[in-house]
This record gives structure tokens, sequence and C-alpha cells, in this order.
């Protein structure tokens, strides 16, 4: 485990929370950094390499100083320096390029703050100006959405001792990942998981995760918030023990298929898992044809089983 990314609202408390944070790893003897992160710009040039770095540590823990929601909340609130970055009308995206591999080696967490009329009696000139009940309230929808971990923390003593243990005992709670990114991204305990066939070498912009090309992602969004609570990896990329306890393997294309039947099936795993193989998006929606649109509509069918059995 080798991250923990905090955001939250204005005087939520997350300043307070990581100074205490790094006095327990400092009792603990473990080497802290800890990043600040304002408005970037662009965020696959600032979050993608520092995030790449952080991840694939076991040097020290980072904890992050705000990330990639205050991109999506300030910007959808109208501040300058946020409005145009590519978070504000698509949310989804900054966990798909950035929090599946904090979920794969660290934990992501809300820090939520008082009730509104606590945070406006202890804001001054330097917070944004923002409303703080919108602001709260979209931190909030936000978390719900993509799987955070809350904490409704308030200005006292107590609360702070709190908030600090409930985020130490969750993220040494969280099962260390056989593989990290850029090999595994997604929980490590995930139920689901899909496998493609290769990582690509033309990713995105800030891709740097399985499934991070631009046909690869398409079948990201048909799963909306529920991707993130699958693991993604590819064919030969991971120890194939890293999949074993899965419920459920997609497989994303016949050559995932067969490295899941040899070397995860019959190399030792579970005979009970369920394996079900889907067209590589790559054929799926690159091609415009009756035989690719037949396979999207039984490929969405397929997401919307799977979706409600999770």
């Amino acid at each position: 485990m080798s991250v923990i990314v905090i955001d939250g609202p204005e005087k939520a408390g997350k300043t307070t929370i990581i100074i205490a944070l790094v006095k327990e790893w400092v009792w603990l003897k473990k080497p802290v950094i800890v990043r600040h992160f304002g408005p970037v710009n662009p965020d696959d040039r600032v979050y993608s390499p520092i995030l790449e770095k952080d991840a694939t540590t076991r040097d020290y823990l980072a904890i992050w100083d705000r990330c990639w929601p205050s991109e999506y909340v300030y910007g959808s609130l109208g501040m300058p320096g946020n409005v145009n970055h590519r978070m504000v009308n698509d949310p989804w995206l900054g966990e798909w390029l950035h929090g599946r591999a904090v979920q794969a080696c660290g934990l992501r967490v809300m820090v939520l703050g008082p009730d509104p009329k606590t945070h406006v009696s202890k804001r001054d000139e330097s917070d944004w100006p923002v409303d703080p009940s919108a602001e709260r309230d979209m931190y909030y929808a936000y978390a719900k959405m993509f799987g955070w971990f809350i904490i409704d923390n308030v200005h006292s003593l107590m609360s702070l001792d709190r908030s600090v243990k409930l985020i130490m005992d969750k993220y040494l709670s969280v099962p260390l990942p056989s593989a990290l990114p850029p090999y595994y991204c997604g929980p490590a305990d995930a139920r689901v998981i899909f496998v493609g066939e290769k990582r690509s070498d033309k990713p995105i912009p800030g891709g740097w995760l399985p499934f991070t090309s631009r046909m690869t992602t398409f079948l990201g969004r048909l799963m909306e918030g529920k991707a993130f609570e699958c693991g993604w990896t590819n064919a030969h990329d991971c120890p194939p023990i890293a999949l074993r306890n899965a419920k459920t393997l997609i497989a994303c294309g016949k050559k995932a298929q067969l490295w899941i039947k040899n070397y995860v099936i019959r190399g030792g795993g579970n005979l009970s898992q369920r394996v079900i193989e889907i067209p590589h998006p790559s054929y799926l929606f690159r091609y415009n044809n009756e035989a690719t649109a037949k396979k999207r509509v039984d490929v969405e069918q397929i997401i919307i089983k799977l979706k409600k059995e999770m």
C-alpha cells in the first residue's frame, strides 16, 4: 500500500487530518511524502506521471492533498483555472485514468467536513468563493458514485482522532495486491475482473493503466460507476494467482480467453470461476457494420446483467 488521496470541500479539515496522519507514520517509522495540488493544467501531464511513480513504489507512503475530484467540483462551480478541464464535463474519466491505480495500491478518502453553516464561519479570503452547500453536495455525490471512503469530519480533537483512526484502519484493511499498476488496477479483491489481450501502445492522454486506449475505454464506460468495483488487467501482465479469487472473469478477445483457460484455471485456479468471453473492444467499437452492431447489443446485455449481479 503506497498512496492515500484526500479531497473534499474548503475548511473540511483535510490539512489537519493529513498532518495527523504524517505524525502516525513518523511514529511507525515509515517515510511519508505529502503532495499538494491546486488547479492543474493539463491533468494528464500532472497527475498521471506522479501517480505512476507513487503507485509503483514500496519505499514510502504518498499522501495527496486534493486531486481530480476538485477539478470536477470547482470547474462545475465556475472557478477560473478549472472550467476548461476534461474532468468538468467527464468526472468518470478522472477515476478511469487515476482512481483505479489508487484502488490497487492505496485509499481514496473524501473528507466532507461539518455542515455548510460551519464551513462558512471558518472560511476566509484564501478559500474558493463558492456556495458551501453546493460544494459539499457535489463532493458527496462524487464520492458515492465512484466508491470513495467518506469521512464526516467536524472540527474537534475527538473528531480528528476518530477520523485518523478510521482512515488508518481502512487503509490497513485494504487487501494487498498481487500486482501493482500498470499491470493490474481496481480493487485487489474485485469479484469481477476484465482481462484484455495486451496493454495498448496508443493510450488516450494520461492513460497508463489497462483499458485506456480509446476503444477499450468505451467498454469501461458501459460499466458506468460499477467499473470501479471491477479489476482490470491484461493476459500475461499480472500473475494468474491475482485473478483466482474473482467470481467472474471477462475475457476480452480469444487470446485473453486462452490465457485464462491455460494459466488461471488449469494452472491451479478455481474451476468454479465463471468465464465470459466477449469480443475485443477494438473489434466491437472500431467497425460499424451489421455484425459489430449485433455484437455490441449482445455485450451491452451481458454488461447490464453483470451490473445487476454486482
